[in-house]
């Protein structure tokens, strides 16, 4: 997550996850930054990815660009 002081960006997993979302582990990580991505899954079993990032150079016209 970009901040996990963000309760409306949380509430919409918790929803989806109901009781399992306890079980869940939410850490902060830059998707502009590969070492913080890196840092944020060591040791992870499972990641939930629920954002996109485009390259400028790649037409993926069905992504949304991260909101920054």
């Amino acid at each position: 997550m970009r901040s996990l002081n963000n309760e409306d960006k949380i509430a919409p997993l918790k929803a989806a996850y109901g009781d399992l979302f306890n079980e869940l582990e939410l850490v902060e990580a830059d998707l502009c930054d590969e070492d913080s991505l890196m840092k944020a899954i060591e040791g992870a079993t499972y990641v939930i990815h629920t954002a996109s990032f485009i390259k400028e150079d790649k037409d993926y016209s069905l992504f949304e660009k991260p909101a920054i």
